[in-house]
């Protein structure tokens, strides 16, 4: 057999693992590669998207901007400093950053390599025309109002720009959404 030495390092690893949970110790070598053949076929579990990060072509106006938009999402902001504004809540959190001298002035570019736009999702229809009168006392950009899109069924959302042109959006999407028939 061509695998000898791994099929045996995974058996001894794979036996230690199953000694410190009190389990069967004497088990083979090609048992054992079984088993964590199966286990690599598990998919993992991912639990949302954890943060977003901005850079900011104006720093000041972004914060002030994200400052007023973020606890009206619910969202806390947790660190409010010259090097970072950043809120959590719903599962996720949302930081701006201030950009590199190089930078300092310049405004969002869809069309760069990077990110298109951030997304927030909402629980209902109605969260997202609150986040639509929100923005507008905001000043914010509308890109659109809320309305349906093909997306997905059910689909509902506003779309806006925050002051460096950066695109946001808060969706609704009905049950699984697009993973309905998973």
């Amino acid at each position: 057999m061509c695998c000898d030495d791994q099929l045996n390092s995974q058996a001894i690893l794979g036996r230690s693992i199953f000694e410190s949970y009190g389990l069967v110790a004497n088990v083979n070598a090609q048992a054992l590669h079984a088993l964590l053949e199966i286990l690599a076929l598990i998919p993992m579990d991912i639990n949302g998207l954890a943060h977003i990060i901005l850079t900011a072509g104006d720093f000041e106006k972004s914060t002030a901007f994200y400052r007023e938009f973020l606890p009206k999402l619910g969202m806390t902001i947790v660190l409010d400093n010259n090097e970072m504004l950043y809120g959590v809540g719903a599962r996720t959190a949302l930081g701006i950053r201030p950009p590199s001298d190089v930078n300092n002035g310049k405004t969002f570019d869809q069309g760069h390599v990077g990110l298109h736009h951030y997304c927030f999702r909402a629980k209902n229809t109605e969260t997202v025309d609150e986040v639509h009168d929100v923005l507008k006392g905001l000043d914010a950009k509308i890109i659109h109002a809320p309305e349906k899109g093909p997306w997905a069924p059910g689909y509902y959302s506003v779309l806006f720009e925050d002051p460096d042109g950066i695109r946001g959006e808060v969706n609704y999407v009905p049950g699984k959404g697009l993973l309905k028939d998973t």
